[in-house]
């Protein structure tokens, strides 16, 4: 039996323990936010400490660092990148010897410092589309109104994901800029290309590459890509290759860095690819939610042992019961925006069973007694996923799809909400990839 130790930021990650604790080992998790430390109560074993790990401005408090080293664990989870929660990190290598999966000063300024990751993008040979930098709004209306052109606006920094906006024209970009204008953080403006979006993941040992995957991802809330811009609504995962094109001209291109800095974890490059180029967009550097939930729903051995094994370098390969997955998200009101109605907290979640709990990785849950419910921590209850196999004239695709729709449809919450679009788009850009080339 190990010990695992999740260090979270929010709670994103602390279904994994629930899959840690089944295969015979002791997980705890600590959550740094206060006020999301009720998720996974009565479903999960929480550290004892309570106090606050790392404050305003990313300050750690290395009381609560030495306290949470007891009991030792055999390995740590680190599940999202955060101003302070880098650097312990690799304090936690470093000083207290432990292996860590996930996390790391770099990984944090990859992730967060934009321009940081598409200057890395451009030292490592990876095409990327303009982008250019602002703290200005004013300044930033000037250039639009110069260029006439449609850009991405892009948070910088540990803002929103939902101010993303994708402009159809300059005009409307005019008014997007306008109205965030009393955002007082750094963002960019980044070129428009046209293409196919999509995700290539490589999970890294310190010393080597052990698996390649790809993921289509639906972030708008709505079906047909409309509504406000959430985390993920769902997401198509599948298996990928070294030997890809995809690969080599992409997220491939890193590996050298990941050597240099003993990198161990998930790193994910999000692209646009053309029939000719790929144009990075920019990295995730930890795991990536819900795919990582899809990924691991296609994983044919053990979550403990693949996540220590990373952490310690150990895991040479990953195996895998299928080539492909998907993962649709459930949420209620008022996600994807962060307000706190008291009419959705303790929203009753009927219908887990132990046929389908396997299915569902969680977020704003808690348990009392036999009864689930929402912990009114923003409304993300989880992603719900499923494995494809070519089964009863069923391609892959659909049969992982109609497995997932099956375990939502014997749920019962009060004002769901979920996208049944999931992988549509899925077939016919694959094909697309495929007859560019680069699959």
């Amino acid at each position: 039996m190990r010990v695992f130790l999740i260090i979270s930021k929010d709670g994103d990650a602390w279904s994994l323990a629930q899959r840690i604790q089944d295969e015979g080992h002791r997980a705890l998790v600590y959550i740094n936010c206060e006020d999301k430390r009720r998720v996974g109560n009565g479903i999960i074993e929480k550290h004892p400490e309570q106090r606050v790990l790392i404050g305003d401005k990313g300050k750690i408090d290395h009381d609560v660092h030495h306290s949470l080293m007891y009991p030792k664990p055999d390995c740590i989870i680190m599940d999202m990148v955060s101003e302070g929660f880098g650097t312990l990190a690799d304090e936690i290598r470093k000083e207290d010897k432990i292996p860590v999966i996930g996390g790391s000063s770099w990984a944090d300024k990859i992730e967060l410092d934009r321009p940081y990751g598409a200057k890395v993008m451009k030292m490592v040979g990876i095409g990327s589309p303009e982008t250019y930098k602002f703290t200005d709004y004013s300044k930033a209306i000037e250039f639009v109104e110069g260029s006439g052109k449609p850009y991405v606006y892009k948070p910088s920094g540990n803002q929103p994901t939902s101010t993303t906006y994708v402009a159809k024209g300059a005009d409307d970009l005019i008014g997007m800029l306008e109205f965030y204008s009393n955002i007082k953080e750094e963002f960019e403006l980044q070129e428009k290309v046209e293409g196919v979006e999509i995700s290539s993941e490589l999970w890294f040992n310190g010393k080597e590459v052990i698996n390649v995957n790809h993921t289509m991802e639906e972030k708008p809330l709505m079906e047909g890509g409309k509504g406000p811009k959430a985390g993920c609504m769902g997401s198509v995962v599948w298996i990928g290759s070294i030997g890809s094109r995809l690969y080599k001209e992409g997220i491939g291109k890193i590996v050298p860095a990941l050597r240099k800095m003993n990198y161990r974890g998930p790193i994910d490059l999000n692209t646009i690819v053309t029939k000719d180029r790929l144009y990075g967009l920019e990295f995730t550097a930890r795991f990536g939610y819900d795919a990582l939930f899809v990924l691991l729903e296609m994983y044919k051995g053990k979550i403990g042992d693949l996540l220590y094994g990373v952490a310690t370098g150990i895991q040479n390969d990953m195996e895998f019961r299928s080539e492909i997955g998907v993962g649709i998200d459930l949420c209620v009101p008022p996600y994807p925006l962060s307000v706190k109605p008291d009419l959705y907290k303790d929203v009753l979640i009927q219908g887990i069973s132990k046929d389908n709990n396997r299915h569902l990785w969680l977020y704003d849950v808690y348990k009392v007694g036999d009864r689930y419910l929402c912990s009114g921590n923003g409304g993300d209850i989880g992603a719900i996923t499923a494995r494809g196999d070519k089964v009863d004239g069923f391609s892959p695709i659909r049969d992982a799809k109609r497995r997932v729709l099956r375990t939502i449809s014997n749920l019962v919450i009060p004002d769901v909400m979920y996208r049944s679009d999931i992988g549509d788009r899925f077939p016919e850009e694959f094909k697309q990839l495929q007859s560019w080339g680069w699959l």
